[in-house]
């Protein structure tokens, strides 16, 4: 049994890992792990107008297939900071509450961006379960820990599933 403490969520299958940082240009930087390169947002790619400056992100781009389209749309996970709050010092349940509290509002009219579910981990793997997941607009890759006792960003994966089909 894993007993290591934390929040978990899941891995979209081909996601990309991103940072997105609204500047204090009242721009918004994506910063993609995987190429280790930053850019600036275009319209669609940027945090709304009344997210506070300083507000960063952690999240995952993923290409969904939904009623015959393929849109990209972007999923957060965590919170590093809130405007000028730092909120690096919390544990992960208390940064996620930040995160549904204050920020899944900014994207109530959003169908780019939203907040992704975070929680124990026998209720990410019942979301992940193969029932869920084939209603899910994207495959499913893993679940993984947040650990409690690391900063922001580590991602610790706990469990893979086997990938099913693309469309």
């Amino acid at each position: 049994m894993y007993k290591r403490q934390g929040q978990f969520t899941w891995r979209a299958d081909k996601s990309v890992l991103i940072t997105v940082i609204k500047t204090a240009a009242r721009e918004t930087t994506v910063y993609v792990h995987d190429l280790d390169q930053a850019f600036i947002a275009n319209e669609k790619g940027s945090l709304p107008h009344n997210c506070p400056t300083g507000t960063v992100l952690l999240g995952q781009m993923v290409v969904d297939f939904a009623d015959g389209c393929y849109a990209a749309r972007i999923m957060f996970f965590d919170v590093v900071s809130y405007g000028a709050d730092d909120l690096r010092a919390m544990l992960p349940a208390a940064r996620h509450s930040i995160l549904r509290s204050d920020v899944a509002p900014l994207f109530q009219n959003s169908t780019d961006m939203s907040v992704q579910w975070v929680g124990f981990r026998s209720a990410a793997e019942d979301f992940c379960d193969q029932s869920v997941r084939r209603s899910l607009p994207h495959d499913v890759e893993c679940v993984f820990l947040m650990p409690d006792d690391a900063p922001p960003g580590c991602m610790v994966p706990v469990r893979f599933f086997k990938q099913s089909p693309g469309p």
